[in-house]
C-alpha cells in the first residue's frame, strides 16, 4: 500500500505539462514581404498551427528550440502564404523524469499573396488546393472560396484562362 502512495506523485509529475501564452502579434512574418499593392493579399478563412520542439535528456538538449522554425512551419503549410495575422505564440513544457520536451506553438490566420499561388509548395492542410479569391467592391473585402478540380476547370473555361 505504501508503494501505491509513492507512485501517485510520480504519475502526477509524468502526466503534468505546462502551456503558457508567450506573446501576441497582429501581423507576423519571417519572409521578405512587400505590402505595396495590397490588392494581391487575402486572409484565409481558417487558422494554421506551426510547432518546433526540443527534447532534453536530463538537462542536455538534443536539438535547438527556435521560435522562427515554428513560425516558418505555420507559414509553409499554406500555398502562397507570406505572413500570419492575429498570431498567438505559446510555450509548452512537458516534464518527465529523464526526458523533458519544450515546444513553441504558433497559431495564426494565413495571409496569402495571390501572385505566389502558382508557386509549388508543400501540400496544404486546407480543404482544397484550388483557391479562388475575388475582391468585393461593395464590402471592400476579399472573398475566398475552395473549389473542387471540376469547379476549377469550369471556372477556368468561363474566364478563358490557359495555363
Amino acid at each position: 500500500m505504501r508503494r501505491f502512495f509513492l507512485l501517485i506523485p510520480l504519475i502526477g509529475l509524468i502526466l503534468s505539462s505546462c502551456t503558457s501564452r508567450v506573446m501576441d502579434y497582429t501581423l507576423l512574418s519571417t519572409k521578405d514581404v512587400n505590402f505595396v499593392g495590397s490588392k494581391y493579399f487575402l486572409k484565409a478563412p481558417e487558422s494554421v498551427k506551426g510547432k518546433d520542439t526540443a527534447v532534453y535528456i536530463f538537462v542536455i538538449p538534443t536539438s535547438k528550440l527556435d521560435i522562427k522554425e515554428a513560425i516558418d512551419d505555420a507559414i509553409e503549410q499554406v500555398p502562397g502564404c507570406v505572413a500570419l495575422a492575429d498570431v498567438v505564440v505559446y510555450q509548452r513544457t512537458i516534464p518527465l523524469i529523464l526526458i523533458n520536451t519544450t515546444s513553441y506553438i504558433v497559431k495564426g490566420t494565413p495571409i496569402i499573396d495571390k501572385r505566389l499561388l502558382r508557386t509549388p509548395r508543400r501540400t496544404s492542410k486546407l480543404p482544397s488546393k484550388y483557391i479562388y479569391g475575388i475582391y468585393d467592391e461593395k464590402n471592400k473585402k476579399f472573398k475566398v472560396s475552395y473549389l473542387s478540380k471540376s469547379e476549377y476547370e469550369k471556372l477556368k473555361q468561363k474566364l478563358n484562362i490557359n495555363d
